[in-house]
């Protein structure tokens, strides 16, 4: 067994409030001659229910959201999966006026693309930036985030800087 932390982080954008409701968390495991490949579901971090709602736009300037803190089988991954229930932003207005968008999620779930490898002597630590494609949330009130993954590869000694291994991979959905 290894061990997986799945961090989300936001860039800056052109809304005030982008709320965000996620039901799943799954990784993708390539198969090989020796396992089977597919998806895998994994726990949200400290979350009361079956679903984890925020606003992304919180998590900026070096706030992360811890999405998931788990063991998993040793293996190659090429993907993260979140599947969202709902989205909207919210613009602020004068006097109480606020704006509530939904946005819609064409397929439902957003993919990051991205390869790591689990082994039983390293963490990995996935930090997922997703950057909102503002022109699509205004025009069509789709939710299309671009979305960048930093890997981060180290032994799991307490207080070790996690960014002396790191590799930079970029997904889209």
């Amino acid at each position: 067994m290894g061990h997986l932390t799945v961090l989300l982080k936001d860039a800056p954008a052109d809304v005030d409030e982008l709320w965000i409701k996620i039901s799943d968390l799954a990784v993708h495991r390539i198969g090989d001659e020796d396992t089977e490949g597919g998806w895998i579901p994994v726990k949200f971090s400290e979350v009361e229910g079956s679903t984890l709602t925020f606003d992304l736009l919180t998590y900026q300037n070096g706030k992360t959201l811890e999405l998931s803190d788990v063991d998993l089988e040793v293996g190659n991954y090429s993907k993260i999966r979140m599947t969202v229930l709902e989205a909207n932003a919210t613009y602020y207005g004068e006097e109480e006026e606020n704006e509530k968008v939904p946005l819609k999620v064409p397929s439902g779930h957003i993919d990051v693309i991205t390869k790591f490898n689990i082994t039983a002597t390293e963490d990995v630590v996935v930090i997922i930036d997703m950057i909102p494609d503002m022109v699509k949330i205004s025009h069509s009130n789709n939710l299309n985030p671009t979305l960048k993954a930093e890997i981060y590869q180290s032994s799991p000694v307490k207080n070790e800087d996690p960014q002396a291994n790191s590799q930079e991979t970029e997904g889209d959905d």
